[in-house]
Protein backbone atom coordinates (compact mmCIF):
# COMPACT_ATOMS: atom_id res chain seq x y z
CA UNK A 1 0.00 0.00 0.00
CA UNK A 2 1.40 3.32 -1.29
CA UNK A 3 -0.10 6.53 0.40
CA UNK A 4 0.67 10.12 -1.13
CA UNK A 5 -0.47 13.31 -1.72
CA UNK A 6 -1.92 14.56 -4.94
CA UNK A 7 -0.79 17.26 -6.98
CA UNK A 8 -2.97 19.60 -9.42
CA UNK A 9 -1.50 17.68 -12.13
CA UNK A 10 -1.64 14.16 -11.53
CA UNK A 11 -3.94 12.54 -14.56
CA UNK A 12 -4.81 10.05 -12.28
CA UNK A 13 -7.43 12.42 -10.26
CA UNK A 14 -10.12 11.92 -12.00
CA UNK A 15 -9.69 7.99 -10.87
CA UNK A 16 -9.22 8.83 -7.22
CA UNK A 17 -12.34 11.08 -7.54
CA UNK A 18 -14.43 8.01 -8.70
CA UNK A 19 -13.14 6.20 -5.74
CA UNK A 20 -14.95 8.27 -3.87
CA UNK A 21 -17.74 8.62 -5.85
CA UNK A 22 -18.24 4.41 -5.40
CA UNK A 23 -17.29 4.56 -1.81
CA UNK A 24 -20.19 7.38 -0.70
CA UNK A 25 -22.73 5.39 -3.18
CA UNK A 26 -21.97 2.09 -1.83
CA UNK A 27 -21.40 2.14 1.66
CA UNK A 28 -22.03 -1.97 2.44
CA UNK A 29 -21.76 -3.28 -1.79
CA UNK A 30 -18.76 -5.16 -3.45
CA UNK A 31 -18.33 -2.27 -6.43
CA UNK A 32 -14.74 -1.92 -7.49
CA UNK A 33 -13.09 1.03 -9.03
CA UNK A 34 -11.38 -1.00 -11.77
CA UNK A 35 -14.99 -2.10 -12.62
CA UNK A 36 -16.75 0.73 -12.57
CA UNK A 37 -16.62 3.40 -15.94
CA UNK A 38 -14.80 6.85 -15.12
CA UNK A 39 -17.58 9.75 -15.52
CA UNK A 40 -16.45 11.69 -18.87
CA UNK A 41 -19.51 13.78 -18.35
CA UNK A 42 -18.69 17.82 -19.10
CA UNK A 43 -20.45 17.75 -15.67
CA UNK A 44 -17.64 15.32 -13.72
CA UNK A 45 -14.54 17.44 -16.02
CA UNK A 46 -15.85 20.11 -14.96
CA UNK A 47 -15.79 18.68 -10.95
CA UNK A 48 -12.25 17.72 -11.56
CA UNK A 49 -10.91 21.55 -12.89
CA UNK A 50 -12.43 22.87 -9.83
CA UNK A 51 -10.22 20.16 -7.85
CA UNK A 52 -7.28 20.79 -9.94
CA UNK A 53 -7.83 24.66 -9.11
CA UNK A 54 -8.43 23.97 -5.11
CA UNK A 55 -5.32 22.03 -4.85
CA UNK A 56 -3.19 23.83 -6.90
CA UNK A 57 -3.65 26.68 -4.88
CA UNK A 58 -3.53 25.06 -1.47
CA UNK A 59 -7.15 25.29 -0.54
CA UNK A 60 -7.57 21.43 -0.35
CA UNK A 61 -4.87 18.84 0.37
CA UNK A 62 -5.93 15.20 -1.12
CA UNK A 63 -4.14 11.61 -0.47
CA UNK A 64 -4.78 8.72 -2.17
CA UNK A 65 -3.67 5.30 -1.13
CA UNK A 66 -2.97 2.89 -4.53
CA UNK A 67 -2.68 -0.66 -3.51
CA UNK A 68 -0.65 -2.75 -7.08
CA UNK A 69 -1.56 0.24 -8.85
CA UNK A 70 -5.48 0.50 -7.86
CA UNK A 71 -6.82 3.35 -6.19
CA UNK A 72 -8.50 2.23 -2.85
CA UNK A 73 -8.92 4.99 -0.53
CA UNK A 74 -9.02 8.75 -0.90
CA UNK A 75 -9.22 11.53 1.67
CA UNK A 76 -9.05 15.55 1.93
CA UNK A 77 -7.84 17.83 4.35
CA UNK A 78 -9.05 22.27 3.49
CA UNK A 79 -6.79 24.13 5.17
CA UNK A 80 -8.44 27.96 5.80
CA UNK A 81 -6.81 30.95 7.94
CA UNK A 82 -9.44 32.23 9.79
CA UNK A 83 -8.06 35.97 11.95
CA UNK A 84 -4.81 34.69 11.89
CA UNK A 85 -5.20 31.11 12.28
CA UNK A 86 -4.98 27.82 10.22
CA UNK A 87 -7.63 25.94 10.58
CA UNK A 88 -8.03 22.70 8.35
CA UNK A 89 -11.20 20.26 7.74
CA UNK A 90 -10.48 16.61 7.67
CA UNK A 91 -13.09 16.12 4.54
CA UNK A 92 -14.07 13.03 2.24
CA UNK A 93 -12.44 9.83 3.62
CA UNK A 94 -13.44 7.23 1.50
CA UNK A 95 -12.47 3.81 0.67
CA UNK A 96 -13.56 1.20 -1.53
CA UNK A 97 -16.11 -1.08 -0.16
CA UNK A 98 -14.06 -4.35 -0.74
CA UNK A 99 -11.26 -3.46 1.68
CA UNK A 100 -13.31 -1.87 4.40
CA UNK A 101 -12.48 -3.04 8.27
CA UNK A 102 -8.75 -3.30 6.94
CA UNK A 103 -8.13 0.07 9.01
CA UNK A 104 -7.55 2.30 5.70
CA UNK A 105 -9.75 4.81 6.70
CA UNK A 106 -8.43 5.07 9.80
CA UNK A 107 -4.93 5.28 8.20
CA UNK A 108 -6.01 7.78 6.06
CA UNK A 109 -7.75 10.15 8.13
CA UNK A 110 -4.58 9.82 10.29
CA UNK A 111 -2.01 10.80 7.51
CA UNK A 112 -4.58 13.57 6.93
CA UNK A 113 -4.27 14.69 10.22
CA UNK A 114 -0.61 14.20 10.37
CA UNK A 115 -0.17 16.43 7.31
CA UNK A 116 -2.54 19.51 8.43
CA UNK A 117 -0.54 19.58 11.80
CA UNK A 118 2.27 20.39 9.72
CA UNK A 119 0.44 23.96 9.38
CA UNK A 120 -2.90 23.90 11.42
CA UNK A 121 -3.54 25.58 14.69
CA UNK A 122 -6.69 23.78 14.71
CA UNK A 123 -7.68 20.45 12.78
CA UNK A 124 -11.41 19.01 12.89
CA UNK A 125 -13.88 17.10 10.64
CA UNK A 126 -17.45 16.31 11.43
CA UNK A 127 -19.15 12.91 10.91
CA UNK A 128 -22.32 11.71 9.39
CA UNK A 129 -22.94 8.66 11.82
CA UNK A 130 -21.75 7.11 14.89
CA UNK A 131 -19.86 4.32 13.16
CA UNK A 132 -17.93 7.44 11.25
CA UNK A 133 -17.45 9.05 14.68
CA UNK A 134 -15.75 5.63 15.95
CA UNK A 135 -13.42 5.84 13.37
CA UNK A 136 -12.14 9.15 13.96
CA UNK A 137 -11.96 8.59 17.60
CA UNK A 138 -10.00 5.41 17.31
CA UNK A 139 -7.06 8.39 15.44
CA UNK A 140 -7.21 10.46 18.42
CA UNK A 141 -10.81 12.52 17.62
CA UNK A 142 -12.81 13.47 20.10
CA UNK A 143 -16.48 13.35 19.97
CA UNK A 144 -17.63 17.12 21.27
CA UNK A 145 -21.00 18.09 20.21
CA UNK A 146 -23.86 16.99 17.43
CA UNK A 147 -24.45 19.41 14.41
CA UNK A 148 -27.75 20.47 12.70
CA UNK A 149 -28.78 22.47 9.90
CA UNK A 150 -31.23 25.11 8.88
CA UNK A 151 -32.70 25.00 6.17
CA UNK A 152 -33.13 28.56 4.68
CA UNK A 153 -35.88 29.89 3.37
CA UNK A 154 -36.44 30.40 -0.66
CA UNK A 155 -35.79 33.99 -1.07
CA UNK A 156 -37.22 33.87 -4.23
CA UNK A 157 -34.56 33.78 -6.82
Amino acid sequence: MRLYVVGAEDPELPRYQRVAAIAFAHPGGRTDVREAPLDTSEEAQARTAVLRERIATGRTVMMVAVENGVPVAVGSHQPVDVDGTEVSEVVGVATLPRLRARGLGAGMASALVAHAAETADLVFLTAGDDDVARVYERVGFARLATSGAAELPDDGD
